[in-house]
């Protein structure tokens, strides 16, 4: 496929990422790189490049590399939710759980219908053990009413706080094929629920 760029007054940053862009859909992942790389080179306050490269390497799983993007993404366009989002989920790859869970509270704070965003302020928390703040903050959020992560992680945070009769009850309203779906998570509810139940049987 042939790269077609028509100038339409477009800055030269916005041209070199458009052909990244185009790069990254052909899977060109060294000439995409390469191109957001000079993007940036040519004006370092131009946010997309910075955003696009950063989640060019968080989907290729490659945290390390992408935080620096994230962080730059961030300082030239701090109003822009999606580039908080993305710093949220590399800081969590790269687990630093509190800084994750402040980036995704950004992310919220601009965009507060933002799934992804509470889905990774929820992971932050299991991750830091806040099982607390799990139960308080899963309760706010009406948009992670649908996901099933969201519901095993609650069920896990009830586990972990000793009420086993609210996480049994989230547990039977999953289906297997959402358990193996989320089969880390999961795996801790079940065992937690059978520690319980053999537990309980254990006392009488």
């Amino acid at each position: 496929m042939d790269l077609h760029v028509t100038w339409g007054g477009q800055c030269p940053a916005e041209l070199l990422t458009q052909v990244g862009e185009w790069l990254e859909r052909q899977g060109d992942i060294p000439g995409a790189l390469a191109y957001y790389d000079a993007a940036i080179s040519v004006d370092d306050d131009w946010s997309l490049a910075a955003y696009r490269a950063g989640s060019l390497l968080a989907r290729l799983n490659r945290p390390q590399e992408a935080a620096p993007y994230a962080r730059k993404a961030v300082a030239a366009a701090s109003d822009h939710a999606p580039s908080w989002y993305l710093a949220s989920k590399v800081s969590l790859s790269c687990g630093d759980a509190a800084l994750a869970f402040e980036q995704a509270q950004r992310a919220l704070e601009l965009d507060e219908n933002h799934v992804g965003a509470a889905l990774v302020s929820l992971r932050a928390l299991m991750l830091k053990a806040d099982w607390h703040q799990v139960l308080d903050f899963g309760t706010t959020w009406t948009t992670l009413a649908c996901s099933t992560e969201a519901r095993l992680i609650r069920a896990l945070a009830f586990c972990r706080v000793g009420d086993y009769g609210q996480a049994l009850m989230i547990w039977s309203e999953t289906t297997p094929r959402e358990r193996r779906r989320f089969s880390d998570v999961a795996k801790e509810v079940e065992a937690s629920l059978e520690a319980a139940t053999v537990g309980s049987e254990g006392r009488r």
